[in-house]
C-alpha cells in the first residue's frame, strides 16, 4: 500500500481553506494541547498518541494501532469510513512531539460497486434541492465521489463534503470540482497579501498557537517559516494563511519544535 503521509511542508487548495475555517468556527478543528511532559522516546510517543485516540469513543472501539519512530508516528488498522480515518490524523497531530504522520489506515468498507456507492450519495442527498443536479452532479469512479457543479455557501460545501465522507464504499472524496457561487479571484500585491496574512495569524481568535512564524510573500508566493509545537499548529497555519484571497501559492517551511512556548508572530513593522 503507497504510505500517505503528512508532514510540515506544502500546499493546499483554496477549496480546503474555506473548509477549515467553517469547521474552526463551528468548534470542531482546534485539536485540544497535549498534557503532561512531552515524550522522550518513541515508546513514550506512541503511548501518548494511543491514549489521545482512546479518549475518542468511537475510536477507542477500533483499536488502531500506533507507531513511532524519531517523531514519525505510523497509524494502521482499518475504519468504517473517511471521517474516522481523519479524525484519527488529526487527534495525532495534535500530540506534541509528532513530526509527521504515516496514514496506513484502510476503510472497512466491503467492495460495493460503484453504481452501489452512486446510489447510496444520491438517496442522502435526495432531500437537499441545492445538492442535487443541475447545481451538483455526482461521479464515483473506483470508490472516489467526484462531485462537480456550484454550491451557495460554505457551509453547504462542509456539510457534502462531511455527508460524502461517512458513506460507506466512499474512499475518498475529491472537491476540486466544486466552486462557491461567490467565490472571486482577488488580486493583491505582495504587500497587501502579507500584511492580510500576518493580520489573521495575530489573531488569537483565529490562530491561538505559541511559536514563532515569519510570513513572506514575494511574486505571490507566501512562504511561512519559523517554529510550532506540534505538526497540527503548522497545518493550522498553512490553512489559515489561504484564507486571504490571492494567497494562491504558499510554501510551508515550518519546523516543530515541541518545546516552543513563546507565542510571536514576525512582524517587519516592529524591532
Amino acid at each position: 500500500m503507497p504510505m500517505k503521509s503528512i508532514s510540515t511542508r506544502g500546499t493546499v487548495t483554496s477549496l480546503k481553506f474555506l473548509l477549515f475555517i467553517t469547521l474552526m468556527a463551528m468548534g470542531s478543528v482546534r485539536v485540544p494541547a497535549s498534557v503532561g511532559p512531552i515524550p522522550v522516546t518513541d515508546r513514550d510517543l506512541a503511548a501518548a498518541v494511543s491514549t489521545t485516540l482512546d479518549r475518542d469513543l468511537t475510536l477507542s472501539r477500533l483499536r488502531l494501532t500506533v507507531h513511532a519512530s524519531s517523531g514519525m508516528v505510523t497509524l494502521s488498522g482499518r475504519v468504517p469510513n473517511l471521517n474516522l480515518q481523519r479524525e484519527a490524523v488529526r487527534l495525532a497531530a495534535g500530540q506534541r512531539g509528532v513530526l509527521a504522520i504515516d496514514d496506513q489506515i484502510e476503510l472497512r468498507t466491503g467492495d460495493p460497486s460503484d453504481r452501489t456507492v452512486l446510489l447510496r450519495i444520491e438517496s442522502i442527498l435526495a432531500l437537499h434541492s441545492d445538492l442535487r443536479a443541475p447545481n451538483l452532479r455526482m461521479t464515483v469512479v473506483s470508490g472516489r465521489a467526484l462531485p462537480s457543479g456550484t454550491v451557495g455557501t460554505i457551509g453547504r460545501l462542509l456539510f457534502l463534503q462531511e455527508r460524502l465522507s461517512g458513506i460507506p464504499g466512499v474512499r475518498r472524496v475529491d472537491l476540486s470540482g466544486v466552486s462557491l457561487e461567490t467565490a472571486r479571484s482577488i488580486p493583491r500585491s505582495d504587500k497587501i497579501l502579507h500584511d492580510a496574512i500576518l493580520a489573521l495569524l495575530k489573531n488569537p481568535l483565529v490562530f491561538p498557537v505559541s511559536g514563532y512564524i515569519r510570513v513572506d510573500v514575494v511574486d505571490g508566493e507566501t512562504t511561512l517559516s519559523g517554529e510550532v509545537p506540534r505538526l497540527i499548529d503548522s497545518m493550522e497555519a498553512e490553512f489559515v494563511a489561504g484564507l486571504v484571497g490571492g494567497a494562491d501559492r504558499i510554501q510551508n517551511d515550518l519546523t516543530i519544535n515541541p518545546h516552543h512556548g513563546r507565542t510571536r508572530i514576525w512582524d517587519p513593522s516592529r524591532p
